[in-house]
C-alpha cells in the first residue's frame, strides 16, 4: 500500500502507478534508477523526488527536486517509510554516491526527523518499540 504524506508518496519502483523508467524516462540524476522489485520511488506532488535502491541503503535524488516545499514533502514520505521496513527503522548510507550525512540533502532529511548515525542517516518508525 502506498504511503502518503501531505503531497509526498512512496511507491514501489515497479508499481504501474509509477510511470518513471517505463512510460516516462527518469529525470536527470546522479545514480542509476531502475524498475526493480524492492526499489522505491518517492514522488512529491506527482514529481519524482528520490529513488531508493533495493535494500534501502542508497538514495538517488532527482536534480529537478530543488524546490524546498517539494523536498519537504518527499522527505516526510521517506520518513514514513520507516514504519514499513524490517526493524522499523530506515538507514540511508549513501545519497548520490556520497555519505548520506555529508550529502546536500542531509539537512533537509534531518528536518524531517532523520539523525546521524554510524552508517549515515537513520530514522525510527513511529511504531518503533525497541
Amino acid at each position: 500500500r502506498p504511503e502518503e504524506s501531505s503531497h509526498g508518496l512512496v511507491l514501489s519502483a515497479v508499481d504501474p502507478a509509477q510511470p518513471y523508467g517505463g512510460l516516462l524516462p527518469w529525470p536527470d540524476n546522479n545514480g542509476r534508477p531502475r524498475r526493480v522489485a524492492g526499489a522505491k520511488v518517492v514522488l512529491a506532488d506527482g514529481k519524482p523526488g528520490f529513488f531508493l535502491e533495493k535494500g534501502m541503503r542508497k538514495l538517488t535524488a532527482f536534480l529537478a527536486l530543488e524546490d524546498a516545499q517539494l523536498s519537504a514533502w518527499a522527505g516526510r514520505a521517506l520518513a514514513q517509510l520507516a514504519d514499513q521496513v524490517k526493524g522499523k527503522s530506515l538507514r540511508i548510507q549513501e545519497i548520490d554516491g556520497e555519505n548520506a550525512s555529508a550529502s546536500r540533502w542531509a539537512e533537509s532529511l534531518r528536518q524531517q526527523g532523520f539523525r546521524d548515525d554510524y552508517t549515515g542517516l537513520m530514522i525510527l518508525g513511529r511504531t518503533h518499540t525497541g
